[in-house]
């Protein structure tokens, strides 16, 4: 006789949010880091921060000191350039930066 109980099983295949960003921040040994190379460390440096704006800034601090400041210790340690003013002639032109405190009119001149 069949049983008249039906399982109701989780037709979810999205993991366990907190799981899922533990995943994502695991942080490499200074091994791995060594032989990564700088593009990958640059595109690790992006996918851990991708969809992050959101969150508190006190687990972004946490997220900075636990996950990021490793990758950026590599990538400073392979930089030719170790001063910001070493740096300044070889941006000039090139960069421009994500976030300003520039007025908007400041910016709409530059376009």
């Amino acid at each position: 006789m069949p049983s008249s109980h039906t399982s109701h099983k989780s037709t979810s295949t999205k993991p366990d949010e907190p799981e899922a960003r533990k995943e994502e921040e695991k942080v490499l040994s200074p091994d791995e880091l060594s032989h990564r190379s700088t593009e990958e460390l640059k595109q690790e440096i992006l996918r851990l921060t991708k969809s992050r704006d959101t969150e508190p800034l006190n687990q972004k601090v946490l997220f900075y000191k636990n996950s990021l400041a490793p990758l950026f210790e590599e990538l400073s340690r392979r930089n030719p350039f170790k001063s910001a003013e070493e740096q300044v002639s070889l941006v000039l032109g090139v960069w421009s930066p994500i976030w300003s405190t520039c007025q908007c009119s400041t910016l709409r001149t530059r376009a």
